[in-house]
């Protein structure tokens, strides 16, 4: 049976610079404490951005093949990463 991890996802605030080089705030995106993209101006856009980075780093490399049926157990495994990865705490 593979395990699935599910990478830790954070935002960092941090400061890019603009086109007059003046410091503009901004975010970092970071996956088990690796920086993996800098400089989004927009947190909406960074929060997107990091959720899209977190799914390629679990499902990227997962060839789809269309003759094999789906099970019952990958459909609810499959629902469970991505709710987990998609939805915000109240």
């Amino acid at each position: 049976m593979a395990v699935i991890t599910i990478p830790k996802k954070a935002l960092q605030s941090a400061t890019a610079r603009g086109e007059s080089d003046t410091p503009t705030p901004a975010w970092d995106l970071y996956l088990d404490d690796e920086l993996v993209a800098s400089g989004y101006l927009s947190e909406v856009a960074a929060r997107m951005e990091l959720d899209l980075a977190a799914w390629y780093a679990l499902f990227g490399e997962a060839p789809l093949v269309p003759d094999t049926p789906m099970t019952e157990d990958a459909l609810h495994l499959a629902f469970a990463v991505f709710n987990r990865l998609f939805t915000t705490e109240k």
